[in-house]
Order: structure tokens, then sequence, then C-alpha cells
């Protein structure tokens, strides 16, 4: 008895000191004014061995080790070869014009090419309607997109494989291998293949700008081993089977960086037209959003604060290996913080393929996606959520950072809109644009004339949200997302279906949403809410398209006023096409779907529209298992070609 009460009791002591340990990091607020981090590269394997270890002994020390002793050894395994002038027409939505994205759809007004599970498709396609596959490529794995510059086709997969590891960890590990293969497509019915890179690690994002494609892959600084422990390996890339290790002055890394960076992001450039490559790795955490201009790529990874909550320890235990030393029966042990992190920046420059780790910074908070960023006029702009602490509650905030080239904080926009979240943010020269929401959606206009001084010019309040601003020019801004009905009690809203808005926004940065279209009931989706690409805005012909989900909720099944909870059921997948009008409205030209009336919607998601191009007077609509063309004004199917 007497044991379990004093159990009780420090587990009790240990819990109010942890939170108190957690409570004290979380109310610091440490003055990110000075912004940028020492930035460093390794002189030797020794040196990145000795680094990448310590890091890893310290966050043992909290997590413990359970994959087995430390080794100090470089190794790499060298891996087996992957087997991996039209009308006007639409291309890749992009975030920066000019800096091409990766995608499953590409096209050059005379064909498409399309990327299906584990095959690309080569299709002769142009302003007729008239679709034909000419050329078949199969890949090992699966097809994560491509890139179309001239006659050159970049196709990038990736492939796992597992490799046992023994009881000590996970009996398993699934080890990813991304591939970028290279092929000549001057006869569009006989690509060549020219070159295949291959990393081990896995697919962040890429870019193809300038004549060269800027690939972000994550490969593992360690390697598990249940006979060694752990193998501290060295970043690697393999050119047409032969492995090429980085040497040490090529890796860079932070010093000051907080958290446990294990990982190697490797910046591969690839020259489209003859496979000529350069790479740089930096050491990092797992994860990266990243965001690229015509000069730079910034690659951004959460981090999190450790600090040092009191473990209690009996008096005359030793401490283990992994903690601090003991006073008094106390032992310090290291922890990182939960509820909140902060975002490390890395600004890597490049041109004609070289690159050039240059900078990096940190600022608070936590990133949306890729519009959270951009650079403009010398300066990098970055809208970040921040959880802060509120007694014993946590609120989120929102803040709008300006950085100098060097990743210096110049200026910043704190505190909009607290309780709410960022769910779009779109930047535009000299202006912010974010979408916060809690219950209501206010679209904040935010002036960037003054870099040092960033401040809120309007704020629009309406129902609903939009997850993702599509600029179209003339001041107008395209929104979509969903509608939502406000609770009638408690801070939150139900989302209901789909909601297409069309926003003006004066000189004076006054917005005004003039026109809107709701599309179906609750779980209406668009792959657009999460995926940019799949949207489509023809300024030539001021068509806006975009694949969507609609479904329909039985009223029946209800009694007397629809509960704004109440979610439908899918009855609809496919295009929708509108064009916007100078009368700033919406006018529907039509709808186009894959999936044969009579069948189940839900049944046939290989045949869910999620790619839509336009050349000259031929609407291609995209499926992973159809392309069809059909004809405009009329929408009438012109053609439909099987992709088996």
């Amino acid at each position: 008895m007497q044991r379990r009460t004093v159990a009780v009791v420090g587990i009790i002591v240990l819990s109010v000191m942890l939170m108190q340990a957690v409570s004290f990091a979380l109310i610091q607020t440490p003055n990110h004014k000075d912004t940028s981090k020492r930035l460093l590269s390794f002189n030797s394997y020794d040196q990145l061995d000795s680094y990448v270890l310590e890091g890893i002994r310290s966050y043992n020390q909290y997590y413990g080790d359970a994959s087995g002793g430390v080794k100090a050894t470089l190794s790499a395994s060298v891996p087996a070869p992957a087997s991996l002038t039209a009308a006007s027409f639409t291309t890749t939505n992009v975030q920066v014009a000019g800096v091409d994205e990766l995608d499953k759809v590409k096209t050059d007004g005379s064909y498409l090419y399309v990327a299906s599970n584990d095959n690309v498709f080569i299709v002769s396609a142009g302003p007729e309607g008239r679709a034909n596959i000419v050329a078949k490529l199969s890949f090992a794995g699966s097809v994560n997109g491509i890139f179309v510059s001239g006659d050159r086709l970049a196709v990038i997969g990736t492939t796992s494989s597992v490799v046992p590891l023994g009881a000590k960890a996970y009996p398993h590990y699934n080890y990813p291998q991304m591939a970028l293969t290279l092929y000549d497509i001057s006869d569009r019915s006989n690509p060549v293949q020219l070159k295949v890179l291959t990393i081990d690690g896995g697919y962040v994002s890429s870019r193809l700008t300038g004549g060269y494609i800027y690939l972000v892959a994550q490969e593992n600084a360690v390697v598990y081993s249940d006979q060694n422990g752990m193998n501290v390996t060295a970043p690697a890339v393999t050119e047409d089977g032969i492995l090429q290790k980085l040497q040490a002055p090529d890796i860079y890394y932070q010093p000051s960086s907080a958290g446990n960076f294990n990982e190697y992001t490797i910046i591969l450039s690839v020259h489209i037209s003859d496979g000529v490559s350069n790479e740089k790795a930096i050491l990092t955490g797992y994860g990266s959003t990243i965001y690229a201009s015509l000069s730079n790529i910034y690659l951004t990874f959460p981090s999190y604060s450790i600090f040092y909550p009191p473990i209690l320890r009996p008096v005359g235990l030793p401490a283990s290996s992994g903690s601090a030393p003991i006073s008094g029966g106390v032992a310090m042990m290291p922890v990182f913080g939960f509820y909140n992190s902060n975002t490390t920046i890395f600004r890597v420059a490049f041109s004609n393929g070289g690159i050039n780790v240059a900078a990096s910074g940190t600022v608070e908070g936590s990133l949306l996606n890729q519009f959270s960023m951009d650079e403009y006029g010398g300066y990098f702009r970055v809208a970040t959520t921040l959880n802060v602490r509120n007694g014993q509650s946590i609120i989120q905030t929102n803040n709008v950072y300006v950085l100098d080239s060097n990743l210096n904080q110049v200026g910043s926009l704190l505190g909009l809109a607290p309780k709410e979240k960022i769910y779009a943010v779109r930047f535009m020269e000299n202006r912010a644009y974010v979408v916060t929401f809690e219950k209501i959606d206010p679209l904040f206009a935010v002036s960037l004339d003054d870099p040092t001084q960033p401040h809120v010019l309007s704020a629009l309040s309406m129902p609903g949200f939009s997850d993702y601003l599509n600029p179209i020019g003339g001041g107008y801004i395209i929104g979509v997302g969903k509608e939502a009905q406000p609770a009638a009690t408690g801070n939150f809203a139900w989302y209901q279906g789909l909601k297409i808005s069309l926003y003006h926004v004066d000189a004076n940065g006054n917005a005004t949403e003039v026109a809107k279209v709701d599309l179906g009931d609750r779980g209406s989706d668009s792959p657009v809410l999460n995926d940019h690409r799949a949207f489509v805005y023809d300024s030539t012909t001021k068509i806006v398209a975009l694949p969507v989900l609609i479904d329909k909720v039985d009223k029946s099944n209800y009694q007397g006023t629809l509960p704004p909870y109440a979610y439908g059921q899918p009855v609809w997948q496919g295009a929708y096409l509108y064009t916007v009008s100078s009368q700033n409205s919406f006018h529907l030209v039509g709808r186009i779907t894959h999936i044969p009336l009579g069948e189940s919607i839900q049944q046939e998601s290989n045949l869910y529209v999620d790619r839509i191009v336009i050349i000259g007077n031929a609407v291609y609509t995209i499926s992973n298992g159809m392309i069809m063309a059909n004809s405009l004004p009329s929408l009438s199917e012109v053609s439909s070609v099987a992709l088996s």
C-alpha cells in the first residue's frame, strides 16, 4: 500500500512538472528579428558521421534506443537500375509563370502525355478532338508525374523494396527509391531512353525552368541493421547504374537547428536536353514544402524546440545512458515540443543547372502549402499559423513575415485572425490575400508595399471559405472552397457543398464577392481543394474548368428542416465548365462525365475526371481509365480512348 501511494504521488508530481515544462516552452516566444541561421558544409565524412550520431543520441535520450546500437560506418550500396505547333492550349496551372510543375498530364498542343498508375501514354490530340494512343511506356512502381520540353520527356516515379531488419526494430522496412527517366521523343511513336537517375529515397517535389529540372528528394542519413545497429550513410545519386556519392563539402547543415535532423534533402538539377546532372544535399528533418521562383528554391521543414523538464528518479539509482547528470534525484532529459513548431527555411539559388545552398532561417509557425510562400522584389514572404498557449488552452493565430535574401526578418504582421487558421494564401506582387476560417470566412487583403510594415487593407467576411485562390487579371480572383453554415451554438460552422467565388479587389485593396456558384450538398468535393493543378482557367475563352464530385442529401430521410450536418451521397462526378462574364457572373457551359449513365458513382473511381486540357475548340478530360474529347461550345463527344 505504501509503495502504491509513493508511486501515485511520484506520477502526480512528475505530471505537474512536465506540464510546467511544456507551459514554459510554449510561453517563451523568442525574438526572431534575426531569423537567419549560420549555414555550414561538412569538411569530411568523419565530421558528417559524428554530427549525425550526436543528433540521434540526443533524440534517443528521451525516446529510448529501440533500434540497436550506433555504429559509425559510412556505406552506400549500388541500387539496381530502375525499370522504370498547334492551336492555343491550356497548360499546367502553376504558381509562378515560367516555372513548370510536375503533373500527371502535359500537352504541347499536338499531343497529350498522360501518366496513369504505372504507365505513361503519348496520345495524338489536337483542336479537332481526335485522340489516339501512339506510344505507351510502363514502369515498375508508380509514376509521380512528367515534364515535357520540346522533344524531351522526363518521367519521375517511385518504387519500393522490403528490407528485413530483425526483431529489435520493425521486422521490415519499406524502402523507397525515386527514379527520373529521360526520353528522346523526336519520334512520338518510338520514345528512346536517354538516361536514368535514381536516389534511394522518397520524392518531394520538382520544377522545370530554363531548360533544367530541379528535383528535391529525401534519403535517410542512417540505415538500420540488426547486426550493426545504425549505419550513417552518405547521400548518393545513381546514374545509369553507376553510384556517385556526394562529396562531404556538398553536404550542408545548420548547427543551431533544433530537432532530430537525420534526413538528407537532395537537390538534383538535370539538363532536360542531355541529362547532365548536378547535386547538393542538406541535412534536415523529414518532410518538406517547397517554393520555387525563377532563380531560387526555398525548402521548408518543421522544427520542434527542445526543452528539458525534470524527470524524477529515486536518489541512488543511476541515470540511463541518455540522461543528463542527476542532481538531488532529478534527471534532465530532452523533450521535443508537441503543440507547436517553427519552420526552418533554406534558400537554394540556381542558375543554368548550378546549385548554391545560399541561406537559412526560421519563422514561427507552420505552413499550409506552397502558396504560403512567395518571392518578389528581392524579398521572401511567408504566411504561417501559430499555436499559442493561453492559460490551459491552445489558440491559433496567423502571421505574415517578410525576409531578405539572407532570410533575416525585415517586417511582420502578427496576430492575424486569432482563434482561426489559414485555409488559403495567394501573394500577388505587393499584395497578399489570406483566407482564415473558424465560423465565417474573412478574406484579408494585406499590403506589402513597405516590406518593413505589412498591414491589413481590408477584411471581407462571408459564410464558407476558399481553399484555393486563382488570380485572373483585372483585379479579379477566383476562389474554390466550401460553403458553410454557422452552428447555432459554438465557434464552428458546418461545411456544406462546393463554392466557387469571384472576388474583385480595387486599387485600395477593398475586396468584394461579386459572384458565386454553389454545387451539391455536404460531402461534395473537388481535387482543386488540395491540388491547384486540377484547376483550369483559359484567358482566351474566359473558361473556368474544374473536376467535381457532387453529393446530394436525400431529404426524405429527414423530417422538417434539413439539419446542417446531413451528408449527401455521390450522384455525379466529372468536369464543370463555366465562362466568367464581363457582368461579373458565372455562366455554365456544361458538364462532362466519364461514368456511363446508370453505373455506380462510388464503384467507378477509376473514371473520376481529375485533369482538364483545352486545345483550340476541343476539351480533353482525363481520368485514370480514359481520355475523352468534347467539342466547344456544345460539349458533344468527339472521341474517347481507354487507358489500359
